[in-house]
Parts: C-alpha cells; structure tokens; sequence
C-alpha cells in the first residue's frame, strides 16, 4: 500500500511539473499584440522651427507597465544618424487616447519639438515589462521618411 501512495504521488508530482514547465513555455511565447497593437507611426513633412505633427494608429488592450524608446533618425546620402532620441517608463491604460494633436515632441516627451532641415523618420520601440514569471514583451514600429524644409520654404 505504502507503495502504490508513493507511486501516485510521485506520478502527480511529475504531472504539476509538466503543467508548469508547459504554463512557463506558453507565456514565453504570448505575442506582444496580446496587451499593445501599433497599426501605423506616420509624421508629416514640415518647416524648421515649427511643431511636427504625427498621427498614430495604436490600441491598448490590457493596461501594463512599459519602457518606450525613441530614435529620430536623419537620412543622409552616407547613411543615417540620430538627431535626436528619448525614452522613459509610463503607464498604458486601456481607453487612454493620445492628444488630439500629436506632435513629435510629446512622442519624445518635449525632447525633440523641432528638427532641422533635412529627411527623417521615427523608429519607436515599447518594452512591457514582465511581471512574476512573464517575460518583457516588445514592440517596434517606424514612421514614414518626412522632410523638414528650411524656413520659409514652401511645401
């Protein structure tokens, strides 16, 4: 009897290892999408010295902490640099819109209001944090190329 109860138990032992191991490997893999989809990052061209306007696609399904990241990119004939970059952590929650008009210095938190004259684009990576035995999630999405035309100049 003694040990058929220690067979058991070693069998559901097992069992609840399997289940746990198989709970960690399916978390492992829930998409990102599961708590945040970006449809579109689109910037419109503009002038030097004026706020650049933006307009995102974007929709939160669950609320969750995150890191956001954002590079601004000049395009160049040798390549691309960045101009100009930003980040910190915010809370997401569901039903939190953007502002009615966006601009590229809220996206950047006030660090890049305007640009020089030249061709750009946004890349903007979302880290959710993980929190117990999720992992950290990411998301990435880059803007259309846009051009910020000297002063004066007609677009």
């Amino acid at each position: 009897m003694r040990k058929m109860v220690d067979m058991m138990l070693g069998r559901m032992a097992f069992l609840l290892g399997l289940l746990w191991l198989s709970a960690l490997a399916a978390m492992h893999f829930w998409p990102a999408s599961w708590w945040l989809e970006i449809g579109s990052v689109r910037v419109a061209d503009g002038i030097e010295g004026r706020p650049i306007l933006m307009h995102v696609e974007r929709t939160i399904h669950r609320d969750f902490s995150g890191t956001w990241g954002v590079s601004v990119r000049s395009l160049t004939d040798q390549g691309s640099y960045a101009a100009c970059a930003a980040s910190a952590v915010s809370d997401y929650r569901i039903g939190k819109d953007l502002p009615e008009i966006l601009t590229l210095g809220w996206w950047t938190n006030g660090r890049c209001e305007t640009l020089p004259a030249g061709t750009y684009l946004v890349q903007t990576t979302w880290q959710i944090h993980g929190s117990g035995i999720l992992p950290a999630k990411t998301v990435q999405a880059t803007s259309n190329p846009f051009v910020i035309y000297a002063g004066g100049a007609s677009w």
